[in-house]
């Protein structure tokens, strides 16, 4: 497909012209305008500039924040004519404050569901942690800085601009204090234990804040039964499960410096916790053989596919998992299960464990839905804000 036309060049924003019959799905709610859905281009926006959108007949759709080099070309914020700047973006982000209540440890922004296309923040007590995961983001990134600081006030603030994402937009990793001083790793606070993070090189920003609530959901189902937490990373449900009085917990990872600070984690909150480094899948299939039984079986693995040309082969891993997972649960115990992938979406999910408790031979009774926590809101309209998908499941 030919570049987009450039129409003329005017003042204020410039001005982008969408081809017909794409409109019907930005009026619907949709941030996002991709680059074979533009017809014509008033101007030359650089990266981060703030456009005007119109569609085919000259309605108007909305402001975007434009980026000439990325499939995504348009991040819309705002169904009225303004501009992206320090004023907006502190008065989106005190919303997104207020909307967090107060909380220590929390995600203080979530992108396109907050208003703020392109960055994270999450707080950490006294420090925050930014994210830019577009080139508008980087593009914005003082002001951004300049109204954290006014907003939250932290100590210190940590630049972890370095999600895969980037590289769809072309743009490489930085990871760097952008104010203040810190010396990690630090401990907080996160659901009813306390964790030693590194705000630095950790998952995500530091820990997974989506999991926080479900910790606590899974936890109140632990006490008196023994535990098996897969894919543990950290341990955020396995420490939880032990302080919950589980009557024992064993957690898997294959990752050696996860595991290291899992043990402490463990340690820190005089919670129990045998730590298995190794492969979930392997361990399960050895697991299977020695016929382990386990009165809550935990599954919370990355994602296993970045692409939608892989979903089929990640749908298979998370058949491989359940399956096992399903032999393991003794009757009447519970398996709680959850899913990250981006492309596979709640049916498909939902469809893989039905399938894989037919496989088991064992009665599945689903207990409880859960998602991401309340400070990674959904926007109704954005799909891809809804990524984490849970199920707590009793299985005879």
């Amino acid at each position: 497909m030919s570049a987009p036309e450039v129409i003329h060049r005017g003042g204020g924003p410039a001005g982008v012209r969408l081809t017909a019959g794409w409109a019907h799905r930005c009026f619907g709610g949709h941030p996002w305008i991709y680059a074979n859905e533009i017809a014509g281009v008033r101007g030359e926006p650089e990266a981060g500039a703030t456009v005007w959108v119109r569609d085919g007949r000259g309605g108007f759709v909305g402001s975007g924040l434009y980026n000439p080099e990325s499939e995504i070309r348009i991040r819309l914020f705002s169904r009225e004519r303004e501009v992206f700047e320090f004023g907006l973006i502190e008065r989106r982000l005190r919303r997104a404050a207020e909307r967090r209540g107060g909380a220590g440890v929390c995600r203080l922004v979530w992108s396109e569901a907050d208003g703020l296309p392109g960055f994270v923040v999450d707080r950490y007590d006294g420090v925050a942690v930014m994210q830019s995961m577009t080139a508008a983001g980087d593009a914005h990134f003082g002001e951004f800085l300049q109204a954290v600081q006014h907003v939250v006030r932290p100590t210190a603030i940590i630049e972890r601009s370095d999600a895969p994402g980037r590289a769809h937009e072309k743009l490489a990793a930085k990871v760097g204090v952008a104010m203040g001083q810190y010396h990690g790793p630090s401990r907080h606070r996160v659901g009813d234990a306390v964790f030693e993070l590194d705000l630095f090189g950790g998952q995500k920003t530091g820990a997974y804040l989506d999991q926080v609530a479900n910790y606590r959901a899974v936890a109140a189902r632990a006490k008196g039964r023994h535990v098996l937490d897969c894919f543990s990373h950290t341990g955020g449900f396995a420490v939880h499960c032990a302080l919950a009085g589980a009557a024992s917990v064993e957690a898997v990872e294959a990752n050696d410096a996860a595991v290291a600070c899992g043990r402490r984690n463990a340690e820190l909150n005089g919670a129990a916790v045998r730590w298995h480094m190794q492969n979930a899948f392997d361990w399960l299939r050895l697991a299977e053989r020695e016929r382990r039984k386990f009165g809550l079986v935990i599954l919370d693995p990355p994602s296993f596919t970045r692409s939608r040309s892989r979903v089929e082969d990640a749908l298979r891993g998370y058949r491989e998992i359940h399956v096992r997972a399903f032999g393991m649960v003794e009757p009447g115990g519970v398996l709680a299960t959850f899913c990250c992938s981006h492309h596979v979406d709640a049916g498909m999910f939902e469809d893989v464990v039905r399938a894989s408790a037919g496989d088991a031979g064992r009665s599945a009774r689903l207990i409880e839905r859960r998602g991401q926590g309340p400070d990674h809101p959904v926007l109704l309209t954005m799909p891809e804000s809804e990524y984490l998908k849970g199920l707590i499941i009793e299985v005879d």
